[in-house]
C-alpha cells in the first residue's frame, strides 16, 4: 500500500468472519507431496509428539490438532476446521482444500 490512508481503509474490509460463519478453529491440516526421505527425517526430529505410517507421518499438536505429511505425486494441501454450523462445506483454492 502507497500511504497509510489506503492501508486503513483496505483493513476494515481484511477482517475474518470465521466467527461469523461458526468456524471454531483448524482440526487437521494434511500436506501431501513428493517428500524425501530426508525430509521425513527432519519431520521426526523437529516434533515429538508423532505416529508414523505407511507413507508418512502424523503430528499430535496441543489442542487435539492434528499435522499430517503424507507421500503424494503432487503436492496438495487440505484444510479441516472445526465447526458449530451444522452444514457441511468446503472449497477448494487451488491445490488447497478448506472443509468444515
Amino acid at each position: 500500500m502507497k500511504d497509510e490512508k489506503s492501508v486503513k481503509f483496505m483493513r476494515q474490509y481484511m477482517v475474518p468472519n470465521s466467527r461469523d460463519n461458526g468456524i471454531n478453529g483448524i482440526e487437521e491440516i494434511k500436506i501431501k507431496g513428493p517428500f524425501t526421505e530426508s525430509d521425513f527425517e527432519l519431520i521426526h526430529t523437529i516434533f515429538t509428539a508423532k505416529e508414523p505410517f505407511n507413507n508418512g507421518v502424523i503430528i499430535y499438536l496441543d489442542n487435539h490438532q492434528k499435522l499430517i505429511f503424507e507421500y503424494a505425486n503432487a503436492f496438495e494441501v487440505n484444510v479441516t476446521t472445526s465447526s458449530s454450523n451444522v452444514k457441511q462445506s468446503e472449497v477448494k483454492i487451488e491445490n488447497i482444500l478448506i472443509s468444515t
